[in-house]
């Protein structure tokens, strides 16, 4: 299997390329070419903007693969692009959407919370539509108009040691430090998911030609008061460790 992966020398995309690699395919890095990559002569690298509709038709234009992995991809404008360039190249497109498209918080959403083809698709950025929305509409592009099969990952808040965020990162180091974590009750409860199980989850929609939105999250959910008591935990092995 040929597989592109736009994105993948950070975080969860690190894991999707190093599982692919593990499974024998031929995998093409795609980026900017700011960020190092530990793979070596595993990967074949592209360098290209993805804001540019006429780079991507430069880096891609005598390409072929069995399947495209966006992870990059955050509003309509950037999917109709990728669907322009790889129209009758590809055989399946993997796209690394949200739960942040779900509209209403709830427990145990299922898929068809959220129905891509039930809204247009606009037109933008994300600088022009935000984060959510973005991806609301990147999906709704994708399902109602592209020109191959399209899976959706929706993942919930991704936790890892190398998260680029540092979301988790932040509230441990308020607790060394000696400052409070203020956290707003009643809370509900939240999903997520280990960093190589999103790798793991993204490679599976893909070998597995998959079609459709898929949320990809651990069996369980936590609470906000769960999630201090991790967090202080890992604070005080912080503090044990030392400097």
């Amino acid at each position: 299997m040929r597989a592109l992966i736009m994105g993948g020398t950070t975080f969860f995309g690190k894991r999707l390329v190093a599982q692919l690699c593990d499974d024998g395919c031929e995998v093409t890095v795609a980026t900017r070419g700011f960020t190092p990559d530990d793979f070596g002569d595993a990967v074949d690298r592209v360098r290209f903007d993805r804001t540019s509709l006429a780079s991507m038709e430069t880096a891609f234009s005598d390409s072929r693969f069995d399947v495209v992995f966006d992870q990059i991809g955050y509003a309509p404008d950037d999917v109709e692009d990728a669907c322009r360039v790889f129209a009758g190249k590809i055989d399946h497109y993997v796209f690394t959407s949200s739960n942040a498209v779900y509209t209403s918080p709830g427990a145990r959403l299922t898929e068809d919370a959220f129905d891509p083809t039930s809204i247009p698709p606009g037109r933008g950025r994300m600088t022009e539509l935000g984060y959510s929305d973005g991806k609301r509409q990147a999906e709704a592009y994708l399902f109602q108009h592209a020109p191959f099969p399209v899976a959706a990952a929706r993942f919930p808040v991704v936790l890892g040691s190398d998260d680029p965020t540092e979301r988790f990162q932040f509230h441990v180091d308020r607790v060394v430090r000696g400052e409070p974590i203020v956290v707003g009750r009643p809370c509900g409860r939240m999903n997520y998911v280990a960093v190589q199980d999103a790798g793991r989850f993204l490679t599976w929609l893909g070998t597995t030609r998959r079609v459709g939105p898929y949320n990809g999250g651990c069996p369980d959910a936590i609470d906000a008061g769960e999630m201090v008591e991790r967090i202080g935990w890992f604070a005080r092995e912080v503090m044990r460790s030392g400097p």
